[in-house]
């Protein structure tokens, strides 16, 4: 007669787990589900540590561009996390991610090799002296992992939120002074914050949601980021990240010749009229815009055609960096019209979005983003004839690109 197995369950886990019905591994401070989930776990005893927030959570950018970025708030001795401090059961986690990365995820940043070899060695060398750039690429590897397999994508976004939070301390403590030291380490963390940012909004569930909140928040994170990091004496050319540099700009950041004639699009995926329709676009903005905007516009347009200029010439290696370089440049009027869903901007944004779309297939992480900045354009110039039919043209091209 075989004896009864002892009773192994523990009736001491945490008030949380126990609501959510799920094993509590019930480590002190805090367990490991609380812990990755950013809540408060009963089974913490000291009350001086300041509560996590929702680790899904994207930093926002307080004030105007060139600003320092107001993180969202991270414990309260927001510090460097060196890996050697983790929990121990994370390690495996770790190790899975950083293989991932390593061996996969690296190599979808770019498409050029010399740019792929930074995200690939570079970057991770970084991370053995500034912590938080470790956390920062197991946060995207993760993410990845998310994108590839959907049927494990809370796990792995939890894991990516997670890690976010962790290098997000180290990060803010470099930006409080940024300097020759940890400029770099800080400029590739916060690479991978965009990539975070842009894969976590890029999706939206709730059909009918409000997509300005969202895209404003993407803008107005990437020049905050640029403008507080790039330094007038720490520029990327002649460092060890240059080749992040030299595969956008392959004319030159400030080559007059980006705007003296206009280059075959044969061999890139830019639909052939697409400078006609550039110019259109400015010509449009130029007739029904009040003479205070039409600049600022007119700007704008440029910036799209110098983006498109760039991946024409660049071909089958085009790189995402050619166009995500204009929320950074475009005028600040121009976020502020954004903001206030201005129908003009919006258009703007309509074919910014079908320079996005040719790069979807190609970058993981803004797929979503057209869709989203077409959904808000629709929205918005639906009751403007003029502007609705100027939005044809870019939905039409991004469907033959669905369709080649």
């Amino acid at each position: 007669m075989s004896t009864r197995r002892s009773h192994r369950k523990s009736r001491a886990g945490c008030t949380e787990c126990k609501r959510r019905k799920v094993k509590c591994d019930e480590l002190y401070p805090s367990c490991f589900n609380c812990e990755r989930r950013g809540l408060h776990c009963s089974l913490t005893i000291s009350r001086g540590t300041s509560e996590l927030v929702r680790l899904s959570r994207v930093p926002n950018v307080d004030g105007p561009a060139g600003s320092v970025l107001a993180l969202h708030p991270v414990l309260a001795n927001a510090g460097s996390s060196p890996l050697s401090a983790l929990p121990p059961r994370t390690w495996h986690v770790d190790m899975e991610l950083m293989h991932h990365y390593s061996t996969v995820t690296a190599d979808t940043f770019a498409v050029r090799p010399d740019m792929q070899y930074v995200w690939r060695t570079v970057v991770p060398e970084m991370g053995h002296r500034s912590p938080f750039v470790t956390h920062g690429i197991l946060a995207v590897a993760a993410q990845h992992k998310a994108h590839l397999l959907p049927g494990h994508r809370d796990k792995y976004l939890d894991m990516a939120a997670y890690h976010q939070t962790l290098g997000l301390q180290g990060f803010r403590v470099a930006l409080s002074n940024v300097n020759d030291n940890n400029w770099k380490p800080s400029f590739a963390f916060s690479s991978t914050i965009v990539i975070y940012a842009c894969s976590l909004l890029g999706r939206v569930e709730e059909p009918g949601a409000n997509n300005i909140p969202d895209i404003l928040k993407l803008f107005v994170l990437v020049r905050g980021l640029r403008n507080t990091l790039l330094l007038d004496d720490a520029q990327l050319g002649g460092t060890e990240l240059a080749p992040w540099s030299h595969g956008v700009w392959i004319l030159g950041e400030h080559d007059d010749s980006l705007y003296e004639h206009d280059p075959s699009t044969n061999g890139s995926r830019l639909p052939q009229d697409m400078f006609d329709a550039l110019r259109r676009l400015s010509s449009f903005f130029s007739t029904h815009l009040p003479e205070s905007r039409k600049g600022d516009y007119e700007v704008a347009v440029m910036y799209l055609r110098k983006a498109a200029n760039l991946i024409a010439r660049a071909g089958t290696h085009a790189e995402i960096g050619m166009v995500m370089f204009f929320p950074y440049v475009i005028p600040e009027d121009i976020i502020a019209d954004i903001q206030a869903a201005n129908p003009y901007a919006l258009l703007l944004l309509s074919y910014f979005a079908l320079l996005l779309k040719i790069m979807e297939n190609q970058f993981w992480y803004i797929r979503g983003w057209p869709t989203r900045l077409w959904a808000a354009a629709d929205e918005q110039v639906r009751d403007y004839p003029k502007l609705q039919k100027m939005l044809e043209w870019p939905k039409e091209e991004a469907l033959k690109l669905y369709w080649h």
